[in-house]
Formats: structure tokens, C-alpha cells, sequence
């Protein structure tokens, strides 16, 4: 039993110090730049967001890059959203908006809104957000300058507002500085495999070599994961993540519980599509994380109490030190003081929308 567990935490470090490595890599890269400017596309699927659109409009008039144009694709929304849309060009001669009325596609809503967008697109590279989100001006020439030659897709960082101070408040910015942390880590690594359709920007002939949205078409989410993966697989194309402070876009942080819960269940919806090995390499992180931390529930398994909690103070001094590394990148230290509870409350969170997402369809905006 001692050599099992043991074995298990050995594994588990060796993930978590690779993750560690992957990021710090990303992080050096900060700086780096191609003075190209190409003309770009940035496409906003919006349903029902009356309140969040205009603070997107401004921002994207403050844009220091210009050479750039504004789709704003309006999903069968019911509140002001349209009338916003209909006078989207007063804020800016290079904005336009197209209105869906009726999905007459098999694809998701979603995606079939930010396809849409995608072929009215002008642009050589297609450049995606939230219509909740709220850009930094010199985001568009960061993401920009990570498009040398052989570059097809550049990923950004999107972080809720820091306004909630309750613990799920805080539960939720951690978990989004956390999925920043993964995923910059695995295009470090070269196992690109988690994204956010906040802050993404691929080639729009990297978009057709894949096949577009046609072999990632059966689930509501998956524009941003599974398309990175199969561009991975499928091409030859490079695969970047910004961590530039400019890049950053900020969105809102679920309204509360139920919001969460939707949005969680359309992210794990894409899980059964992703390769077996990625499976595999996920079911053995998460495994081990989760029996590292039920350790103490089995002390009676144990000649000597001594040994399980050694492990589990190295499992959560491990923890402890990642979670150091990329709250201090974001200046959210104070987040720190809730690693110990938070991680494994990730673990078990996890594994309940990993089965949770089987038996309930996920909807983009319930529609």
C-alpha cells in the first residue's frame, strides 16, 4: 500500500513540476513580437446582452491597433440587443452586425453564430471574445504580435472582474487563473488542450484546413478546446499562448450558482471527444490528486499514521507552490490563503461534471 501511494504522488509531482515548467516557458515568451500588422477580424456571437455590449463597443474603440473591423453576430436575442446592434456603426465605421433570426444549421447556436461571422470576415485572422467581456486597448496588437510565420493560433488569457468576496466568488477566480495556468502550461509542452472562446485568434485558412466546425459539430461548446487540438493533430501549424498583461481580457464572473453550474456543464460537454491519450493522461492526474487528498479517510489502511499525512503535506505544499507561481503573474496573491480547501475542492468538482455533463444536455444561454 506504501508503494502504491507513494508511487501515485510521484507521478503526481512529476505532472505538477512539468505543468510548472510549461508555464514559466510561456512566461519568458512575454515580449516577444512580429511588427506585421494584418488586417483583422474580430467576431462577438451575442445573444440577450444588452448591458454588456455597449462596454464592448467602447472598448473596442479604444483599440490602439486600427487596422481591424468588428462583427457583432446577434443570436435571436429578445431584450435591446438588436436595436444596439441595428446602430452598431455610430460607435465605429468598421463595425457591422449581422442578426440571426432562425438556426436553419445542424450546428450548436453558438457555434453557428460564430460561423456566420466567419464568413463575412474580411480578415486573414479571425480574432473571437465575449460580448461580456471588456478588452485591454492594446490587446488586438498583442495577440497581433505572436502571429509569426508558421503561427496559426495565438490564445489569450480572459479573467473574471475581482468584484464577488464571497468564498464561491473567490472559488471561481481561482479556478480561472488555474485553467490559465493548465493551459498555457500544455502549449508549453505541446499538448495543447484547453482554450477560451474569450480570447482566441487563429488563420482563417487554418479555420478551413480542419474542416471548420463540421467534426467538433455535436456539441454546444468546443469552438475554442477542440479546435485547437485538432489543429495539433490535423496540421502543421504552431500553436502560441500570450501571457502579456496586454492580452488579458477581463469578463464577468458567473451571476451565481445555476450560471456556474450551465457553464460548467457546456465546458466537460466536450470531453468525450478528446484523444485517448489526453483522456488517459487526465484520468490519472485527476485519480491521483483525488486519492492523495482522501489519504487521512484511510489511516486504518496504514501500519504507521505517519506516512499518509507526510504525503498529503507534500500533495498540498505541491499544490501550494503552483497555485504561488500563477497568482503572483496576476497579482492575485490573496487568493492564496484559499489554495489548501480550494484544490481539492477542484478535484471533487471535477469528477462530478465529468459524469454530471452524460445526462444533462448543455445549452449555450439555455436556447
Amino acid at each position: 500500500m506504501n508503494l502504491l501511494i507513494a508511487s501515485l504522488l510521484a507521478i503526481n509531482l512529476i505532472i505538477l513540476v512539468a505543468l510548472r515548467i510549461g508555464f514559466r516557458r510561456q512566461l519568458r515568451k512575454s515580449g516577444i513580437s512580429y511588427t506585421e500588422e494584418p488586417f483583422i477580424t474580430v467576431i462577438v456571437a451575442a445573444r440577450n446582452e444588452q448591458d454588456s455590449l455597449p462596454r464592448l463597443l467602447a472598448s473596442m474603440t479604444s483599440q490602439e491597433y486600427l487596422n481591424f473591423e468588428l462583427i457583432v453576430i446577434d443570436d435571436r436575442s429578445a431584450d435591446t440587443t438588436r436595436q444596439i446592434c441595428e446602430k452598431i456603426g455610430d460607435f465605429d465605421r468598421r463595425f457591422r452586425s449581422y442578426r440571426i433570426d432562425k438556426v436553419q444549421s445542424a450546428l450548436p447556436a453558438k457555434k453557428n453564430a460564430l460561423l456566420q461571422g466567419i464568413t463575412e470576415a474580411k480578415g486573414s485572422i479571425l480574432l473571437f471574445t465575449d460580448a461580456d467581456c471588456a478588452p485591454n486597448p492594446l490587446w488586438i496588437r498583442s495577440i497581433s504580435s505572436r502571429f509569426a510565420p508558421g503561427v496559426g493560433v495565438v490564445v489569450g488569457p480572459s479573467i473574471y472582474h475581482p468584484t464577488k468576496k464571497s468564498y464561491f466568488g473567490r472559488f471561481v477566480e481561482y479556478e480561472k487563473l488555474k485553467n490559465i495556468f493548465l493551459a498555457s502550461a500544455g502549449v508549453a509542452l505541446r499538448l495543447p488542450w484547453l482554450a477560451g472562446g474569450a480570447n482566441i485568434a487563429y488563420r482563417k485558412e487554418v479555420f478551413f484546413e480542419i474542416g471548420g466546425f463540421q467534426n467538433i459539430s455535436k456539441t454546444a461548446s468546443g469552438d475554442d478546446d477542440l479546435l485547437i487540438q485538432r489543429v495539433k493533430s490535423q496540421t502543421k501549424w504552431e500553436i502560441d499562448y500570450i501571457l502579456d498583461p496586454q492580452a488579458i481580457v477581463t469578463t464577468s464572473s458567473p451571476h451565481g450558482i445555476k450560471d456556474y453550474y450551465h457553464q460548467k456543464l457546456r465546458h466537460f460537454s466536450v470531453t468525450p471527444l478528446f484523444s485517448l491519450g489526453l483522456k488517459m493522461l487526465s484520468v490519472l492526474f485527476v485519480l491521483s490528486n483525488l486519492i492523495l487528498y482522501l489519504i487521512p479517510l484511510f489511516l486504518w489502511a496504514f501500519a504507521s499514521v505517519l506516512f499518509p499525512l507526510m504525503i498529503l503535506f507534500v500533495k498540498i505544499i505541491a499544490d501550494h507552490s503552483n497555485a504561488l507561481v500563477f497568482l503572483s503573474s496576476f497579482q492575485r496573491r490573496d487568493l492564496l490563503y484559499h489554495s489548501a480547501t480550494i484544490e481539492p475542492m477542484l478535484v471533487l468538482h471535477g469528477i462530478f461534471f465529468a459524469i454530471a455533463h452524460h445526462f444533462i444536455k448543455a445549452e449555450w444561454k439555455e436556447k
